[in-house]
């Protein structure tokens, strides 16, 4: 099993070869849901981690924010960030979470926690972070639709390696479950339904499976034939608040 901490020095290369997209999809959908899902955040203190080269967290500066910390363990990352972004506001840094102060009215977390080793422990540590009345804003996989059930098929039946970096597959369920047990409140949106159902998941299964099935040692050969019925049948596919390629969570602390 991988750790996250093994996963540092991929995504070390990543940054420093310029190969920074783990996906064929321009997360900055997801980026721009995280940020309408925080609301107004003028005069608000936000801390991000796993900000990668920044732009989340410098849209948010920008969106008027008192104080922005985004933190990242790949340096390089932080050094490109820097780089690209000069704002007042804004600082970035490739220390630690320990090294952070509490009482932050917004915590972010754009495709983290997925990667964790155990992924409701590193949630419950973050939201200690969050004043209270404060929020915490995260964004994860899902698997909920057409490219997850077959992912999970393969996955848990089969031993199919489908992610050399995902950790888990968190859905709705789970945070709604999470969010129950600590007391908090809870809304979600999905995007990227394109990857879920669409053209998008046509690419990136054309690319994905005859690699993964390779890797487990099954025959690929009739990959194009279940590609082709997912084309055909994308048309029944529902975009919904649950079912896109990928969630933001808000989940706030009482005050």
């Amino acid at each position: 099993m991988t750790t996250n901490d093994e996963l540092r020095a991929t995504y070390e290369a990543g940054y420093a070869t310029g190969n920074t997209w783990h996906t064929p999809v321009d997360t900055w959908e997801e980026s721009l849901l995280i940020h309408e899902m925080g609301g107004d955040w003028r005069g608000k203190s936000v801390l991000e981690i796993g900000c990668g080269e920044g732009r989340l967290a410098a849209l948010i500066a920008m969106s008027g924010a008192k104080r922005v910390t985004a933190i990242d363990y790949a340096e390089t990352a932080i050094s490109i960030a820097k780089a690209r972004y000069n704002l007042p506001n804004l600082r970035y840094t490739s220390d630690g979470l320990d090294r952070q102060r509490h009482g932050w009215d917004a915590f972010i977390m754009q495709g983290v926690l997925e990667h964790q080793d155990d992924w409701q422990a590193h949630l419950s540590l973050c939201l200690e972070y969050v004043t209270p009345g404060g929020c915490l804003i995260t964004s994860s996989p899902n698997h909920l639709n057409p490219r997850g059930y077959i992912w999970q098929t393969l996955r848990l039946l089969f031993g199919v390696p489908m992610s050399l970096t995902d950790l888990h597959a968190i859905t709705p369920v789970d945070m709604a479950q999470f969010a129950a047990e600590h007391g908090l409140g809870l809304t979600y949106r999905s995007c990227h339904h394109d990857w879920a159902a669409g053209a998008m998941l046509q690419t990136d299964y054309a690319h994905r499976l005859p690699k993964a099935l390779a890797d487990a040692g099954l025959d690929a050969c009739r990959v194009p034939e279940l590609l082709a019925w997912l084309a055909e049948t994308a048309r029944f596919y529902e975009p919904t608040d649950w079912s896109g390629a990928t969630v933001v969570y808000r989940l706030e602390k009482t005050a």
